[in-house]
């Protein structure tokens, strides 16, 4: 379960280190800052935008690149690059 989706539904994901009552800054954290989103992007589109519109936008802008559009001897020119024997 991601933070988003966790600071959506109220629910302490796993990963998230046990904090003394009140200071749980990890799950404060997000949900002020999807609040803050919401608020921005209400304002850039002139209309009311919802958390799950958030999410999907945010799920959508950090999707993963694929390598299928790369040749495979670029990709390991990278790769050696990045980690040289």
């Amino acid at each position: 379960m991601s933070v988003l989706v966790a600071a959506v539904e109220g629910v302490k994901p796993a990963g998230v280190r046990d904090r003394p009552a009140g200071r749980n800054l990890d799950l404060d954290l997000w949900c002020r800052l999807l609040a803050y989103l919401r608020v921005v992007m209400g304002l850039i589109e002139r209309r009311a935008v919802g958390l799950a519109e958030i999410l999907e936008v945010i799920a959508r802008g950090m999707g993963q690149q694929g390598m299928a559009g790369r040749r495979r001897i670029d990709q390991s020119v990278d790769r050696l690059h990045g980690k040289p024997p």
